[in-house]
């Protein structure tokens, strides 16, 4: 028997070993992933000017688009390039899963109001944790005046499992100023082609073959621990 002992001592031995490794892998491979690019719209400007966003004599106009993930990302942060007009500018950023006269708070995921004093980009909402599935970006405009820049050529960087959806226009009467979202938004039926970049850290899942080897290790803890529990008796 203590030939037996012996062999079930390096066993287990051996089992915390694989276990403490796969621990120290998991922790690592979470510290080392960095911000990646979700989505990134660039490209040299078509001319002065661009998608208004702002009010107007004829009625008051937004802009937005909608994306879908097919994982989660957490730290998502969302950053347009929008120009000044005549002056500071007073923007509404949205993040929901849904909009239009059915929508509701519960489908405001978040949002932000600031003032720009500069053209440029800028990050609008930050520090989001996303699930999988499909969001729209709504930006509402409360005072100035700013245009969305139209990019020709624009080049789309998308991560892999991450789809642009189409641009969202809400204009004239459509407005509604108390609950943006609730607003009459359209469809335009085409690929946004302004300029704007969205980050994130994918969401940490295991792999099959890691979980698999993590409960060989505990397992096999556990039957070396309970033999020689046994051999004692």
């Amino acid at each position: 028997m203590p030939q037996v002992n012996s062999l079930f001592q390096k066993f287990a031995r051996f089992a915390v070993a694989i276990l403490l490794l796969l621990s120290a892998s998991l922790v690592f491979s979470s510290a080392t992933r960095a911000d990646s690019i979700l989505i990134n719209v660039t490209g040299p400007s078509a001319g002065p000017g661009g998608l208004f966003i702002g009010s107007a004599p004829g009625g008051t106009i937004w802009m937005g688009f909608s994306f879908k993930l097919t994982q989660g990302y957490s730290n998502v942060s969302i950053s347009p390039n929008f120009n000044l007009m005549d002056g500071p500018a007073t923007v509404t950023t949205w993040l929901t899963n849904g909009f239009g006269s059915g929508a509701t708070v519960t489908n405001v995921i978040g949002s932000s109001t600031q003032t720009l004093t500069h053209s440029g980009p800028d990050t609008f909402l930050g520090g989001l944790n996303l699930a999988a599935g499909n969001y729209d970006i709504l930006f509402s405009q409360s005072a100035g005046d700013l245009t969305w820049s139209l990019l020709n050529p624009a080049a789309i960087q998308l991560a892999p499992g991450v789809s642009l959806g189409d641009q969202l226009i809400c204009v004239r009467g459509c407005v509604d100023r108390d609950f943006p979202p609730g607003s009459s938004w359209r469809d335009m039926g085409a690929t946004p082609s302004s300029p704007f970049i969205i980050t994130g850290t994918p969401t940490p899942v295991p792999e099959p073959s890691t979980l698999a080897l993590l409960f060989a290790g505990i397992a096999g803890i556990l039957i070396a621990a309970a033999l020689n529990k046994k051999s004692l008796l």
